[in-house]
C-alpha cells in the first residue's frame, strides 16, 4: 500500500499512502488532577511502551506523542484493527492496575502523507493526519472511528466489525466525513 512520491522524495521527504492511527487517553486531564503530573508520565511511559511493543508486532511505526495522544502510521491497514484489538486487550488484560483501567478515543484514516526525516524519528503531514485527528474527537470512550475510505480498504472480516456509517463535518474540511464505529469490547478475547 505504501507508494512513493519521487516528487516529494527529491525534497527530502517523501509522500507516502499509509494507514494512520490516532489514540488519545479518556480523562487524563482528570487523572492527572488525581495522581499528579510525576505519577501520570510514569503511568504514561508503561502505556507507551506497551503501544510500541504491540505497533511493533503489528507493522506498525509510533510517529510521536502529543501530550497523552499517540500517533501511529501503519504501511497496511489491515495491520491497524488487529494492533487495536491485541492493544485493547493488553490493557485489560495487564497485572498493573494503573494501566488496566485506561479508557481510549481512537482514530483510523488512510491517505497521503508527507513524510520528513528528523533527528528525533520523523514528522508526518497532510491533510489525512488532520482527518485522523478530527476523527479522533469522535470517538466515543474506549471506541475506534474509522473512516469509510478506511473501511473500503479492509479485509472482509474486518470491515464487519464496523458498526452503521456516519457522516459530520470536520472542522477546516468542506462537506461531510463518513465513518463508522467499532466499540474496544467487541475486539477484546475473553
Amino acid at each position: 500500500m505504501a507508494n512513493v512520491d519521487e516528487t516529494a522524495k527529491s525534497a527530502d521527504m517523501s509522500r507516502v499512502t499509509v494507514a494512520i492511527v490516532l489514540m488519545d487517553i479518556v480523562g487524563s486531564m482528570r487523572l492527572i488532577a488525581e495522581i499528579g503530573d510525576l505519577d501520570f508520565a510514569k503511568l504514561f511511559k508503561k502505556y507507551y511502551d506497551l503501544v510500541g511493543d504491540v505497533a511493533q508486532d503489528h507493522n506498525g511505526i509510533i510517529v510521536k506523542s502529543m501530550g497523552d495522544a499517540v500517533l501511529l502510521v501503519f504501511n497496511n491497514v489491515a495491520d491497524a484493527i488487529p494492533f487495536v484489538s491485541r492493544l485493547s486487550n493488553s490493557l485489560v488484560k495487564n497485572q498493573s492496575n494503573d494501566i488496566k483501567n485506561l479508557q481510549l478515543r481512537i482514530s483510523l484514516h488512510i491517505g497521503a502523507v508527507l513524510m520528513e526525516p528528523r533527528s528525533y524519528g520523523g514528522e508526518i503531514f497532510g491533510p489525512a493526519v488532520n482527518i485522523a485527528a478530527r476523527l479522533s474527537t469522535l470517538a466515543r470512550p474506549d471506541q475506534l472511528v474509522v473512516s469509510y475510505t478506511s473501511i473500503d480498504h479492509l479485509p472482509p472480516d474486518q470491515r464487519s466489525l464496523v458498526r452503521r456509517t456516519e457522516n459530520s463535518e470536520l472542522e477546516g474540511f468542506d462537506g461531510k466525513v463518513e465513518f463508522g464505529r467499532i466499540d474496544l469490547s467487541e475486539l477484546r478475547v475473553t
